[in-house]
């Protein structure tokens, strides 16, 4: 995989264009098609850990790390989505195994996905796909990104744009009919109680396949928003907020509605 990334040392990459309405956002740009290899390998590894008795089709931005925690430290999983599991291990093995997931309110992982994603350039933090930095106006603008997607049409050799399949939960779970059926769905704001129910029930497929801890230790916990800063190139971030309550974003009604609209299949499918 090629990536173009604006750089500020790039004579190209003008600060002002990340502000408000001037830039859509798509930042970095995937030129070429990304190979199964990697993906693919550390799949099986995972698969055969577990002696194909486990799948855990592991969502970005669900608390997944706090859930590995519990299980165990042998709980090595990557983003892969169902059709690619299903692609690689074959659809007899699939659905042989116990499959779950956890899930996420789809308004507050919206927010999580805009903060972990969006553009940095001070202190050497990441270089992320989302580069406007107004969180109303992301969303306004139809939540505009470039977050790569690459593990998930690769089995009948289409490419995909990246950034479309982030956004949905949905997107991660379907079959290649376009259902979502697994054997437990756990949701991360129940997650202590969830992740207990999910110890119990792998205990009685492999007691050795736990050794973790009984409680849930958040990881990765960030806070809403950041402390406002201005980098030596002159970009600034203007977030003020910093709280652990993910319903301040939606203060403007027009922008919870049209997250809503966004987010709706999620919505109905996790029942929030």
């Amino acid at each position: 995989m090629t990536l173009l990334i604006h750089d500020k040392n790039d004579s190209n990459f003008n600060p002002a264009e990340h502000v408000d309405f001037k830039c859509n956002g798509l930042c970095i740009e995937v030129e070429s098609d990304v190979t199964y290899s990697n993906s693919s390998a550390s799949l099986k590894e995972s698969f055969n850990r577990f002696d194909s008795k486990i799948i855990y089709c592991r969502i970005p931005k669900t608390g997944s790390e706090s859930l590995i925690w519990s299980l165990g430290k042998d709980w090595e999983w990557r983003h892969f989505t169902t059709k690619f599991m299903i692609s690689e291990l074959g659809l007899e093995s699939y659905s042989n195994a116990f499959n779950f997931t956890f899930v996420r309110h789809p308004l507050s992982r919206l927010t999580s996905i805009y903060e972990y994603y969006r553009w940095h350039n001070a202190n050497n933090l990441r270089k992320g796909s989302i580069c406007i930095q107004n969180f109303d106006q992301w969303v306004l603008m139809g939540c505009p990104h470039n977050i790569g997607s690459n593990n998930e049409l690769q089995s009948n050799g289409d490419e995909i744009e990246a950034g479309k399949g982030i956004l949905l939960q949905k997107n991660q779970l379907v079959d290649f009919n376009g259902n979502v059926n697994f054997d437990f769905i756990g949701k991360l704001e129940t997650i202590h109680d969830d992740a207990k129910k999910l110890q119990k029930i792998i205990k009685q497929i492999d007691r050795s396949f736990i050794s973790g801890a009984e409680d849930i230790l958040h990881i990765n916990r960030g806070t809403v928003g950041v402390r406002p800063h201005r980098s030596p190139d002159g970009f600034y971030r203007n977030v003020v907020v910093k709280v652990d309550d993910w319903r301040l974003y939606y203060s403007i009604p027009e922008v919870r509605r049209r997250a809503e609209e966004i987010l709706k299949e999620d919505l109905d499918l996790f029942n929030y």
